[in-house]
């Protein structure tokens, strides 16, 4: 082997050792009965929260909600029926966007509940150094307060996950006993889990060794003998 052919072949052994890899986000279906809400008369809202875990608010998660459904109710619109704290953007009428740019980042958001509500939770699943990990969270409030849960940290959740691996889980808790409305427990239903994609930087340098080595292929072409070709009857 010639050394600009060793060359260009360490510089993809090189590209290829370096290519990290990236863990596409964890996707989420959520589905809540919330028919019991409508023999209730109150103030309801609909409460998401991402907290970061490393406390300096690092902006390396982001969570996105999508594909609202009221199954006959409705969100109320923006700004005017909505409060957003830290890293918190967009509105349940088409899409709320959560990155823990702050310690508390959330959205709350009056709505008016209808049979059903369904959603999508597309969750990045960076892991915070420090042992503690980043956390997200949904409630709904009543008269601006969240509906007591079964969530065992008292936190009155209805879905919550601590992002800890690169794949968590979304745990649903119903609502307690006592509650003003008796919620069963969210649905939640994981996409397959994604494969996983080289890093952008990866695939320039990947692309690089490739076209070093096509080049040192293709300087070596008029030196090569032509095959004979041979005939057989």
């Amino acid at each position: 082997m010639n050394s600009r052919y060793r060359i260009a072949a360490g510089a993809f052994i090189i590209a290829l050792a370096g290519a990290g890899t990236v863990h596409a986000n964890v996707v989420y279906t959520v589905n809540l009965d919330t028919s019991p809400l409508m023999s209730v008369a109150g103030d309801y809202a609909l409460a998401f929260q991402l907290n970061d875990g490393s406390g300096a608010g690092d902006a390396n998660n982001t969570v996105t909600l999508s594909n609202f459904n009221f199954g006959g109710g409705s969100a109320a619109g923006c700004p005017v029926n909505c409060t957003l704290l830290g890293g918190a953007s967009g509105d349940a009428t088409t899409t709320v966007n959560l990155t823990d740019s702050s310690f508390f980042n959330s959205l709350a958001q009056r709505f008016t509940p209808g049979s059903g509500l369904s959603f999508k939770v597309d969750l990045a699943t960076n892991l915070d150094a420090g042992g503690v990990a980043d956390f997200f969270g949904f409630s709904i409030l009543l008269d601006g307060s969240a509906i007591p849960t079964q969530d065992p940290l008292g936190a009155d959740t209805l879905l919550a996950v601590d992002i800890d691996t690169s794949n968590p889980l979304l745990v649903p808790f119903a609502t307690a006993a006592g509650s003003p409305a008796a919620l069963t427990a969210p649905t939640v239903a994981l996409a397959p889990p994604p494969g996983q994609i080289p890093e952008p930087g990866s695939l320039l340098l990947m692309g690089i060794g490739l076209m070093s080595l096509a080049g040192i292929a293709g300087g070596n072409i008029r030196g090569l003998r032509r095959p004979r070709v041979v005939c057989v009857a």
